[in-house]
């Protein structure tokens, strides 16, 4: 699952920001790129203001030091409590530190502070899943479709946390669901196999092998070695 930052409410750290679109065209290499921005971030990492931390933030995780973005989001969000999309990004963070009941509590607060927040309920999920908390990440994913019903790939993730949970009824309608509006997933159809040999129904199993044989033949002979086991 991909994960991104949230950055549609920027507050423009303008040198950072100035500094990388001048090396930007200049065709400097990354790793001068990387090091133009750290050194910009860290100079501007004194200021006071809530929307310059949160793109200190941005800066220090476009180069990968995600500690340091994580400090600069619990900055922004101390001088502006109500920074929700500052508080989604320190859970990203989180994540990428591997600090999952961190990004968990993040994310419940941008949740908090925005309820109808959808990309926060979807990460909320994934991390609840990484945990093995998967009746929680099912109800965050819920929510999520709720909130947005368009946003057709959180079937799968519903899917997949179905099936963990043996709620295989639950997890065909939602592959079933994904399916029609991404009918060249071959994982999709495989999960959705396995979700019917779980449910012990071995003709739509097989009309499950019939379709994913035309997108991913190994995957198709995997699934039919279980449908005959």
């Amino acid at each position: 699952m991909k994960i991104s930052f949230f950055s549609g409410r920027l507050f423009l750290a303008h040198i950072v920001i100035l500094n990388f679109i001048l090396l930007m065209f200049a065709g400097v290499s990354d790793a001068v790129l990387n090091t133009a921005i750290e050194n910009d971030t860290i100079a501007a990492t004194e200021s006071r203001d809530a929307g310059i931390q949160f793109d200190i933030g941005l800066s220090y995780a476009r180069i990968g030091k995600y500690s340091e973005a994580a400090d600069a989001y619990k900055e922004a969000v101390r001088l502006k409590p109500d920074f929700a999309e500052a508080y989604f990004n320190l859970g990203i963070n989180y994540s990428n530190m591997e600090l999952y009941r961190e990004a968990v509590a993040a994310y419940k607060e941008a949740i908090r502070l925005k309820p109808d927040f959808s990309e926060a309920y979807i990460n909320l999920g994934w991390n609840y899943g990484t945990l093995g908390m998967h009746k929680n990440a099912a109800a965050a994913y819920e929510k999520a479709l709720e909130i947005s019903p368009g946003d057709v790939d959180i079937y799968y993730d519903l899917g997949f946390n179905y099936a963990l949970l043996m709620r295989f009824e639950e997890a065909v309608e939602a592959y079933e669901k994904f399916i029609n509006f991404r009918p060249d997933n071959a994982e999709a159809y495989y999960n959705l196999g396995i979700a019917y040999i779980a449910l012990h129904d071995s003709d739509s199993a097989h009309e499950i092998y019939e379709k994913l044989k035309l997108l991913d033949n190994r995957a198709a002979q995997e699934l039919m070695d279980l449908i005959e086991k």
